[in-house]
C-alpha cells in the first residue's frame, strides 16, 4: 500500500509538472498571427513588410525568408512540403502596439506573466520565461530588470 500511495503521488507531481504550465494554443499567438500562418495571411493583415530577406537554410533543408516591419517586429517564414511559406518564428523588440492574444506587450512588467500563464514552463537564468502549448508552439519572454524587452512565437 505504502509503495503504491508513493507511486500515486510521483505521478500526480510529474503530471502537474507536464500540464500545468502549458498554454492554450489559443493563447500563442501576437497580434493575430500564430505559427503556421501563412506568408499570404500576414500579408494581407499587415501588408508589405519594409524589408525581405531570403535564402536558403540547411537545418531546414529549404529556402527561408525573414521580414521586418520597422526595427522591432521579425517575422520568420520557412518554405513547408506544400511549396507554401508558413510562420517559424516571430519576434517583437518594442512596445509598438503588437501584444499577445492576453494583452501582454513589451514594457511590461514581468509579473503579469505569471498572473495571465501561471508558472512558466521553464525559466532560465531568470530572465527568460518560456510557455509552451500542447501543439508545440512557445511563447517566449526576454526580460531585463523585470521588464519585458521581446516577445518570441516558435515552434
Amino acid at each position: 500500500m505504502k509503495k503504491f500511495i508513493i507511486s500515486l503521488l510521483f505521478y500526480i507531481m510529474c503530471m502537474s509538472v507536464c500540464f500545468a504550465a502549458n498554454i492554450g494554443s489559443e493563447q500563442a499567438a501576437l497580434s493575430g498571427i500564430q505559427v503556421d500562418a501563412t506568408m499570404n495571411y500576414v500579408k494581407k493583415v499587415y501588408g508589405e513588410p519594409e524589408r525581405s530577406e531570403t535564402s536558403y537554410d540547411s537545418r531546414y533543408g529549404t529556402n527561408t525568408t525573414t521580414w521586418y516591419y520597422g526595427k522591432s517586429v521579425k517575422i520568420h517564414f520557412v518554405e513547408g512540403y506544400d511549396g507554401v511559406n508558413h510562420v517559424d518564428s516571430m519576434t517583437i523588440s518594442a512596445n509598438n502596439g503588437f501584444a499577445t492574444t492576453d494583452g501582454v506587450t513589451v514594457g511590461m512588467n514581468v509579473d503579469i506573466l505569471q498572473q495571465i500563464y501561471g508558472e512558466p514552463w521553464l525559466v532560465r537564468d531568470e530572465s527568460v520565461y518560456l510557455y509552451k502549448t500542447n501543439g508545440g508552439a512557445k511563447l517566449i519572454f526576454s526580460t531585463k530588470d523585470g521588464i519585458i524587452k521581446t516577445i518570441s512565437l516558435t515552434y
